[in-house]
């Protein structure tokens, strides 16, 4: 798993097979539980501007926040929020490299916070 990050843009790539083993420990978070994952921090983060070194996504309270915290992609949210969240890495397994969902908040959509980043899960 690969996760790219400029300021404006983040982008989460893995295979079908690590995006799923992720979307089926997302799933399975308890109250107050984490799921953490290292990601490749010496891949070539091109065309962003750097690779993050890990994935943190802890059930709290509230809607769905992602965050950069230093060289760390956070997650934070109610555990049946990240329960949709996990859903974002599930892809058909006729995808091909390049599929990708965007995980955005939206006027309207109170699972997302609002200050939560865009972010980008591809299959790659």
């Amino acid at each position: 798993m690969v996760i790219r990050a400029t300021d404006a843009e983040l982008d989460l790539r893995g295979s079908q097979r690590e995006l799923d083993a992720l979307a089926e420990r997302i799933e399975v978070i308890g109250a107050d539980g984490e799921v953490a994952q290292a990601a490749e921090a010496d891949a070539d983060p091109r065309p962003y501007d750097r690779c993050l070194v890990y994935l943190k996504i802890r059930a709290t309270s509230g809607p769905v926040r992602v965050a950069v915290v230093g060289d760390e992609l956070v997650v934070t949210g109610a555990t049946e929020r990240l329960g949709a969240f996990a859903s974002f890495f599930r892809f058909d397994p006729a995808d091909q490299p390049g599929a990708h969902h965007h995980h955005d908040w939206f006027d309207s959509n109170g699972y997302v916070a609002k200050d939560s980043r865009s972010l980008v899960i591809s299959v790659g």
